[in-house]
């Protein structure tokens, strides 16, 4: 009976070891996807060896905006780069507290950009643009293909604008984003008038 319970105990033991050590090893792969503290200096270093990880790439990032979005586990940092390119990247914070790259973009920002992004907690909708000398006073975001779906935007003090808008689950989206300029006396610019407008 007693030698019963030693083996007993034993293999409790070895099956207790066995567990523990399957979940170090998990915690471990867990911290490795997840390290990136949440400040600007720990997102733009890793950031910068994420955008340069293909060969011959010397990208160097400079973040002028990290923000939550809402109360989801999802963080979107706004960049430029030393070439006049924008660029924005999506940060998934995990359990322990520190974030992982999930996707970054970037490019020449000709007038506006728009950017559908899931999250935990619901969807958001990125806009950013450019607003010259101050000329456009506000601006009308018009994203489902009936037009029918909208949000207003005040861009009269930024030449750089951009802003994130909660948007419902279900909205259908266009490929193609409408946006709308106004001036201070809310009429809209027309097409003829954007035109002749320098966006450089």
């Amino acid at each position: 009976m007693g030698r019963k319970v030693v083996i007993l105990l034993f293999l409790v033991l070895v099956m207790g070891c066995i567990l523990y050590i399957r979940h170090y090893k998990s915690e471990q792969d867990y911290n490795r996807k997840y390290y990136i503290k949440i400040d600007e200096a720990s997102i733009e270093g890793n950031l910068k060896l994420w955008l340069n990880r293909d060969e011959g790439m010397d990208l160097n990032p400079n973040i002028f905006n990290l923000q939550r979005l809402g109360y989801s586990s999802t963080y979107m940092v706004l960049f430029t780069l030393g070439n006049n390119d924008y660029g924005n990247a999506q940060l998934i914070k995990g359990k322990n507290g520190k974030l992982r790259i999930k996707q970054a973009s970037y490019g020449g920002l000709l007038t506006y950009d728009y950017q559908d992004i899931k999250t935990n907690k619901g969807r958001y909708y990125l806009v950013m643009g450019k607003n010259p000398n101050l000329i456009f006073d506000h601006i009308e975001v018009k994203v489902d293909y009936k037009k029918s779906y909208s949000f207003f935007v005040d861009v009269s003090g930024d030449e750089f604008f951009y802003h994130y808008e909660n948007i419902p689950e279900n909205q259908e989206l266009d490929e193609r984003t409408k946006i709308i300029y106004y001036d201070e006396d809310n009429k809209p610019f027309t097409d003829d008038q954007l035109r002749v407008i320098d966006f450089n």
